[in-house]
């Protein structure tokens, strides 16, 4: 599975995964542990569960259904911590649950 990596400038996040390529924001910096983290949660997840779901006879499963973002997004967190990526609670990082405030 060929994936092609691109680099954009002005993008909101420091990653995003497309079809076929992995867009980084041109004007981060990436340490070895940040990219290592990166790479699995965009290419181990993202771009791998869209090959495979594009892999599939029911088309669908490549868009994803209802509700299967927020469980992808999730995992693609873990594997990105798994890999050595930063803390969740750490200072390079911060994730919150979808409705939830800084404040909760």
């Amino acid at each position: 599975m060929p994936i092609r990596l691109d680099r954009s400038e002005g993008q909101a996040s420091r990653a995003v995964t497309l079809e076929h390529s992995v867009v980084l924001r041109a004007e981060s910096w990436y340490s070895s542990r940040l990219a290592a983290g990166l790479a699995h949660h965009e290419v181990g997840v993202h771009a791998l569960t869209s090959h495979n779901g594009d892999a599939q006879p029911l088309k669908i499963l490549c868009l994803g259904l209802p509700g299967s973002r927020s469980a992808q997004e999730g995992l693609a967190a873990s594997a990105e911590h798994r890999a050595g990526g930063p803390s969740p609670s750490g200072p390079e990082t911060k994730i919150l649950s979808p409705g939830l405030s800084e404040d909760v």
